[in-house]
């Protein structure tokens, strides 16, 4: 595999897991915090981080 694919692959699977849009929906309710989000969609705080800085451009 290399590395085009690979990244489409690690999107297509991030937005399998965690929704932009469910997402958004915790983000407007005032939940930011990766470790929470990573809890709701039972995924690690890693991937939430990368999700989060991927979707909305931060740190």
């Amino acid at each position: 595999m290399n590395s085009q694919e690979e990244f489409e692959a690690n999107n297509l699977a991030a937005d399998l897991l965690m929704p932009k849009h469910l997402i958004n929906n915790f983000v407007r309710k005032g939940e930011v915090n990766p470790g929470e989000l990573a809890l709701q969609f039972e995924v690690s705080e890693p991937a939430m981080r990368i999700r989060m800085r991927y979707l909305y451009k931060v740190g």
